[in-house]
């Protein structure tokens, strides 16, 4: 995606790789992309690999090599890796930025995890444009599954998401889009939210 910054003139291209879990085969995947990328534009682009929740001992370490069959040319590649479950849900709150709030719901805490959603909640509701508020509504509804049985808030996102008229109650797939405009975060997830328009919202 081509992304403009707040404190810049031109479109920088980005690529968010989102993984559910850690997987050994993650590292290689961001790095085709990222060849794929440079090929078609001839830049490399931004990239940030993003791990919702651990499994195991597993780990995106954010590099990969590829040497040739005799050994005098490698290609290789690093990036930024973002372990979701190592960032403070306090410091997100504190943070200020809107876009930030639905990635505390799995981030670390010492408070229930029905309490902290309820922050969540309660905080994106006070966002006064109403296409924002619904998409970062649905993006919590979507992350919160992996925390907690999320009957109990269902009908209470839905009553103010018009735009999340998903039925399915099982954890969203690895296949999500990230964008981030101005200095908002937003998460689309592919299979549940494919009714969502990108919105460019001010910062």
């Amino acid at each position: 995606m081509q992304v403009r910054f707040a404190e810049q003139l031109e479109f920088t291209l980005v690529l968010v790789e989102i993984e559910s879990y850690p997987n050994a085969d993650a590292d290689r995947q961001v790095f085709e992309d990222v060849a794929l990328i440079y090929l078609e534009h001839h830049q490399v682009p931004e990239v940030i690999s993003l791990v919702l929740k651990p499994k195991g001992h597993q780990r995106v370490s954010g590099q990969c090599e590829r040497t040739s069959q005799l050994g005098h040319t490698r290609l290789s590649g690093t990036w930024p890796v973002v372990e979701l479950w190592e960032w403070e849900a306090e410091e997100l709150f504190a943070d200020g930025d809107i876009g930030l709030i639905p990635w505390a719901t799995l981030a670390r805490t010492d408070q229930p995890a029905e309490v902290l959603v309820a922050r969540c909640v309660d905080r994106i509701r006070e966002v006064p444009n109403e296409t924002k508020r619904a998409a970062l509504l649905a993006v919590t509804e979507i992350l919160m599954v992996w925390r907690i049985q999320p009957s109990d808030f269902r009908i209470s996102l839905e009553e103010q998401n018009p735009c999340s008229n998903h039925q399915s109650s099982t954890k969203p797939s690895n296949s999500c889009v990230c964008e981030r405009s101005a200095r908002t975060y937003t998460m689309y997830s592919k299979p549940d939210l494919v009714r969502l328009h990108q919105t460019d919202w001010p910062a």
